[in-house]
């Protein structure tokens, strides 16, 4: 699985206004792993999910155990002081 997905963060990093794309795993269980994407527009994010082919997503799916969750965020100024 992780093989997979690190071959996914490669092409979500090469969509068209992909600012960044990261994978991390859970210290306390391999199985359990989050991504962070950092995309120019909500739009770009999802005009690249509808490039994505529908196959490549089945296979996704098989592979989760619980469908994926996510929502939109934005960046909140002046934060790390």
């Amino acid at each position: 699985m992780r093989r997979f997905l690190a071959s996914v963060i490669t092409d979500v990093r090469a969509a068209p206004g992909c600012r960044s794309c990261e994978l991390y795993g859970a210290l306390d269980d391999p199985e359990h792993f989050a991504v962070v994407e950092v995309w120019e527009t909500v739009e770009a994010h999802k005009a690249a999910g509808k490039a994505i082919a529908p196959a490549r997503l089945e296979e996704a799916m098989t592979l989760l155990a619980s469908p994926a969750v996510g929502t939109y965020f934005r960046h909140v100024g002046g934060a790390d002081a």
